[in-house]
C-alpha cells in the first residue's frame, strides 16, 4: 500500500488537481483506515484540519476507490452492464404475484434472480405459495 491508488488515474484531470492541491490523494484503503484509527483512537493527531483532511482522503480511498474496484470485478464476473428499460415505483407491485424488493450492493443476488426468474419449476412453486385475495 505504497503511493496512491491506481484508480486515481481514472478521475478527470481537473479532479486530480483538486485532490493534489488539497493533499487528499487517496492511498490504499487499509492504510488510510488504519491511519485514521491511529489518529483518532490513539490520539496522535489533535488538529481538526488534519483529521478532516485525512477523513476526506480515507473516504476517497474506501468509497471512491472501493467502488471502482467493485465495478471492475462486477464487469469481469457479469460483463459490462447494458441499459435496459424497466418500470419502477410502488405501482409495479402486484397483489397476486411474488414481489421481490432488492436493495444493496450485491450484484450476484440480482444476477441470480434474473437467471431463475423464468424457471417454470420456480414459477409454479411461487404460484403455489401466493395467497390470492378476493377483490
Amino acid at each position: 500500500q505504497e503511493g496512491i491508488i491506481y484508480y486515481v488515474s481514472r478521475a478527470p484531470k481537473r479532479r486530480q488537481e483538486i485532490w493534489e492541491k488539497a493533499r487528499i490523494y487517496p492511498r490504499g484503503v487499509d492504510r488510510e483506515v488504519v491511519e485514521m484509527m491511529h489518529r483518532t483512537h490513539i490520539g496522535v493527531d489533535q488538529d481538526a484540519e488534519n483529521i478532516l483532511r485525512h477523513g476526506l482522503r480515507t473516504s476517497l480511498s474506501d468509497g471512491w476507490g472501493g467502488s471502482m474496484l467493485a465495478t471492475d470485478i462486477s464487469d469481469i464476473l457479469f460483463g459490462t452492464p447494458k441499459a435496459v428499460s424497466s418500470t419502477t415505483n410502488l405501482g409495479v407491485l402486484k397483489e397476486d404475484e411474488v414481489n421481490l424488493v432488492i436493495h444493496g450492493h450485491e450484484p450476484t443476488l440480482s444476477e441470480m434472480i434474473v437467471t431463475v426468474a423464468d424457471d417454470p419449476e420456480l414459477i409454479n412453486y411461487a404460484k403455489s405459495k401466493v395467497a390470492i385475495r378476493p377483490v
